[in-house]
């Protein structure tokens, strides 16, 4: 992911250079038509060039040097505790100088506090700390090295998904009974596993295989509060058309629609692992909303 991130930023550096090039050429034929009228209006262009061309140079250092600075950033999940992920970190670096000093910088999304961790040598070129990730959050990081030369890292998201498993898919509907509309919400376990860019998987870890599940619940947020509704395990057998036949099964819950009728905030779902690993994902936006209502 993040060789794809470099040429991406190596990318847009050039788009800028090209246009910060542009932008010189203008200035150039603009120099052309003041030098005849007075040398003292040449002379503030030639100026003013000369600081877009050196502005051009900086910024070009500044992006390649984000982009080369670490190798590599690996997180891996050390045990869960008081709703919180426990990480381990290893930052490998691309070059350090002798005095520098390594920092792993996080915050949430929603905030514009960042959290300074100083990390800990641990052999060349490489170093690891721990970090405390808030479940059901979501984080952007940054290495940075402060010595006699102080670089910055690009700005990253840190996707979970690195050290805790794809969630699995959901699908919905709807039903109407003497008790009134209810929303139905079944959440897959026929190898059909999700990340948050949409993408599918067969496992849902990274390294093949599957993290069993104990039990998924739905948290409605509803005016000020949550409600929880657990989801109940199913196993279903399947006819194809072709006369074969297999096994469907997951979880799933019906949700009584006048329990939030008009308050409703967000719908997360809950996964908890038998290893005690525990996951929340907000799925509001991948029901639609007739469904809802």
């Amino acid at each position: 992911m993040e060789k794809y991130l470099k040429i991406g930023v190596i990318s847009l550096v050039i788009i800028a250079l090209i246009y910060q090039l542009i932008v010189i050429l203008i200035m150039n034929k603009k120099v052309e038509n003041l030098s005849n009228t007075t040398f003292g209006n040449h002379s503030q262009a030639m100026d003013l060039i000369n600081n877009v061309s050196l502005n051009v140079q900086s910024t070009l250092n500044e992006e390649l040097a984000k982009t080369h600075l670490t190798k590599d950033v690996n997180f891996k999940l050390d045990k869960v505790e008081n709703d919180k992920y426990i990480l381990n970190i290893r930052v490998d670096l691309s070059k350090s100088s002798n005095d520098s000093k390594v920092y792993f910088m996080y915050k949430e999304d929603k905030s514009d506090k960042w959290t300074e961790i100083s990390l800990a040598e641990d052999g060349n070129l490489s170093y690891t700390g721990v970090m405390e990730y808030n479940i059901g959050s979501e984080y952007k990081y940054k290495v940075v090295t402060k010595g006699s030369i102080s670089e910055s890292g690009d700005i990253t998201d840190l996707d979970k998904h690195e050290f805790i498993p794809y969630p699995p898919s959901i699908s919905y509907g709807e039903d109407n009974d003497v008790d009134g509309e209810k929303l139905s919400i079944y959440v897959n376990l026929n190898n059909m596993y999700v990340d948050d860019d949409g993408n599918y998987y067969e496992s849902n870890k990274k390294d093949g295989g599957n993290q069993e599940i104990k039990s998924i619940d739905i948290i409605l947020g509803i005016g000020e509060s949550e409600k929880t509704y657990k989801c109940e395990y199913y196993e279903e057998k399947q006819n194809d058309i072709d006369g074969t036949t297999w096994q469907d099964k997951g979880y799933k819950v019906e949700i009584p629609k006048k329990d939030y009728k008009n308050k409703l905030n967000y719908i997360k779902m809950k996964i908890t692992y038998k290893n005690k690993i525990v996951d929340i994902k907000d799925i509001t936006s991948e029901i639609e909303e007739e469904y809802i209502n």
